[in-house]
């Protein structure tokens, strides 16, 4: 079967830092250089993205793999994205984003389960500041990817994904209400009743996660609010599974009050606390995903420290995500979602090395 022609789009917004290691590494891929092109939508930075680009792509050797640049009218991510899609000439659309490094063998890996019946494809992140014991935590849970067999979490990220361009045709693209995170999730839901997923634990790109904890907390906290919209944008209601886990995790949130309660009301207390408990128990024990969590943990800073952690953890998670959905319920009860390519694409200037090539010429 003949290889597939491959777009990859890298969106990037402020994205100095780490931008000419991205470009590198898609430059450097093990994929056939005519087999794809990469379309970097630069969404209106104001630091120095758009000049690390064009300087990138002038210094590209006169024959290789094809770099687009585009500049668009700041919209959010999703937007960007879209306009990938649009700029695209791929029979397969990868995304990587401008802070994302790909190993050589990234984009060989990614497109090898479409050469079977796969319609779209995630793959693993890597740490890329592993210094951090706050992201090397974040790692291990928040961000810990399982690809399987019977468990599959956090396998299909934005920033290591890929689709055939048909799976475009069928969903528009991303809902444009989601200007940082949150897109491929509502996408995903919308494709899995119609298309067929396959992951591609092989292809691996590294990333950076938050290296605070006030940081980490006001992404977990984003990614709280807006989940009400993740799942309006995939026609998920909601089920007995989710009504249980939310009621988990306020039995779980409410711990100190139950413990409070213990002297005004000794019984209600006692019955919450029993009823947390098992909750505790079911989420840090009762789940493969869970187990693995707390493996990971004890390799990495001991059994006493790891229980902790898992508990602390599961406080937290459960926190925030208890309190941040209801705030996002109240806050987005009658926002209605933008629709894939709702926006026009505005691109205010494009570059490309083959429009350099054919100028010099």
């Amino acid at each position: 079967m003949d290889l597939p022609f491959v777009s990859v789009v890298v969106c990037a917004h402020n994205e100095e830092a780490l931008l000419k290691r991205c470009l590198e590494g898609l430059r450097t891929q093990t994929y056939p250089a005519r087999l794809y092109e990469v379309v970097i939508i630069d969404d209106e930075s104001t630091d120095a993205t758009f000049s690390i680009a064009e300087t990138f792509i002038r210094s590209l050797p006169s024959e290789g793999t094809a770099f687009h640049l585009a500049t668009i009218e700041r919209g959010g991510l999703s937007i960007a994205r879209n306009a990938g899609i649009q700029l695209s000439q791929g029979e397969i659309i990868a995304f990587t984003d401008g802070d994302a490094i790909a190993y050589p063998d990234w984009l060989e890996r990614l497109i090898a389960p479409f050469m079977g019946q796969a319609d779209f494809v995630g793959g693993k992140i890597e740490l890329l500041n592993a210094e951090s014991w706050v992201a090397h935590f974040l790692q291990l849970t928040r961000h810990r990817q399982e690809f399987g067999p019977s468990v599959f979490s956090n396998d299909l990220i934005g920033c290591n994904m890929a689709f055939r361009k048909g799976v475009f045709d069928f969903a528009g693209g991303f809902y444009e209400s989601f200007d940082r995170r949150g897109d491929e999730s509502s996408l995903r839901r919308r494709l899995e009743p119609q298309f067929t997923y396959a992951p591609a634990p092989d292809a691996t790109v590294r990333h950076e996660r938050p290296d605070s904890l006030m940081a980490a907390l006001r992404t977990e906290w984003l990614s709280a609010l807006l989940r009400p919209l993740v799942l309006q944008a995939g026609d998920h209601a909601i089920s007995w599974k989710r009504l249980i886990a939310y009621a988990e995790m306020f039995c779980i949130a409410g711990l100190p009050l139950w413990f409070l309660l213990l002297g005004a009301a000794p019984l209600a207390a006692a019955g919450l606390l029993m009823i947390t408990g098992v909750a505790f128990v079911r989420r840090l024990a009762g789940r493969r995903l869970s187990r693995s969590i707390f493996k990971d943990l004890a390799q990495s800073f001991g059994t006493a420290k790891a229980l902790l952690m898992s508990a602390c953890y599961l406080y937290l998670h459960s926190s925030i995500h208890l309190f941040g959905s209801l705030v996002g319920y109240w806050t987005y009860r009658r926002t209605k979602l933008v629709k894939p390519l709702t926006t026009p694409l505005k691109i205010k200037r494009r570059l490309s090395n083959f429009d350099l090539l054919s100028s010099d010429r």
